[in-house]
């Protein structure tokens, strides 16, 4: 992992780190400077996030740990043709929530769908002339990324089989 300084006429790494061990861990809010502290798409306030951490040493063989803060898991799905997107991501970030506490075991009110956002994009399983329509489906927990992909693909969710991309 570099980051960077880019000027007209040079560019110099500010900070330079071999990845060694990549984990996460989930933490309430820190700092409103660092962490989103309220979800405008679920109009709530976040009470726990992913927090990534890089072990590794930098170019001169200091031993690190990066915390980095705002950054959410998530996978894709097609929106379905005909689907009006805002619609349709409110009632399976629903739909998801509540088959996800239904596997956990959790209160009926936990949330786990950061918020759905659509994208256009091309499938990058076979030929297609043109973009479609993608929901971008962001996690609070990345731990959940296979279990939310297992629950699309069992028909769980919304009571239909739905195809998850990037899931792995």
């Amino acid at each position: 992992m570099t980051t960077t300084l880019i000027t007209e006429d040079h560019v110099e790494a500010l900070l330079s780190v071999r990845i060694v061990t990549l984990d996460y861990y989930m933490s309430p809010p820190l700092c409103p400077d660092l962490d989103p502290v309220y979800s405008s798409y679920r109009s709530t306030s976040i009470k726990r996030l992913p927090i990534l951490r890089i072990f590794g040493p930098t170019l001169c063989g200091q031993k690190t740990c990066l915390h980095i803060h705002g950054v959410f898991p998530y996978l894709y799905i097609r929106l379905p043709s005909g689907k009006d997107p805002d619609e349709f991501g409110y009632r399976l970030t629903m739909s998801l929530d509540k088959a996800l506490n239904m596997v956990l075991g959790a209160g009926s009110n936990t949330q786990h769908v950061f918020k759905v956002v659509p994208v256009k994009a091309k499938s990058m399983y076979g030929y297609h002339e043109e973009q479609n329509i993608f929901l971008k489906i962001y996690l609070y927990n990345p731990g959940f990324i296979k279990k939310v992909a297992d629950l699309l693909h069992n028909g769980a969710v919304m009571d239909e089989i739905i195809e998850p991309y990037e899931s792995h």
